[in-house]
């Protein structure tokens, strides 16, 4: 199992290996987490491989409800600005769960394991998350969206998207004021 985590950061595009390995396993297997409470899915986002995440979801994996007590999957894509994630989660899941799943202020975020699995990625993303993780600092106690989200990473695209996704395509204003920070 650990070498499908593994593929994940190392697969760019034989995207022949990903069919290969998840044609051997499971459900449960391949959605499960490995020892930081990460599944495959939050790999991908972290690495940006999103042609390894649209052959699992082509293949019906990661495809339920979000899971309370799990890393939501559009949040960590709107903190770390992955776009194609943010538009392929966004198409798959209910505009209700992008409105009102939350997380709580800054303590859904594992700084130290991001920062960790990151840097072996893209060190830019890295000093980008160190910069959003800091702007967390005032909202400790809110219950934050993925527009929330987006918002105080300063990942203006994914705001716009989620706007016009959830209805509200003139969001110039709060794109202009995430860009002035």
């Amino acid at each position: 199992m650990e070498e499908l985590f593994t593929g994940v950061y190392q697969i760019d595009n034989d995207l022949s290996l990903v069919d290969d390995f998840l044609s051997q396993l499971g459900r449960e297997a391949v959605e499960s987490c490995d020892a930081d409470g990460l599944d495959l899915m939050h790999h991908c986002i972290i690495a940006g491989n999103h042609g390894f995440a649209q052959r699992m979801w082509n293949r019906g994996f990661f495809t339920q409800a979000h899971v309370d007590g799990k890393l939501p999957y559009i949040h960590l894509a709107c903190l770390l600005g992955r776009m194609p994630f943010l538009h392929s989660i966004a198409s798959s899941r209910p505009v209700a769960e992008m409105q009102n799943l939350t997380v709580q202020g800054k303590e859904w975020i594992d700084l130290r394991l991001l920062k960790k699995t990151l840097q072996s990625v893209d060190g830019n993303s890295t000093k980008k998350l160190e910069k959003a993780y800091k702007n967390f600092s005032g909202n400790e106690e809110e219950l934050l969206t993925a527009l929330d989200v987006a918002a105080i990473a300063e990942n203006a695209n994914c705001v716009e998207t989620i706007m016009v996704l959830c209805g509200n395509p003139k969001s110039h204003t709060l794109v202009q004021a995430v860009e002035l920070g």
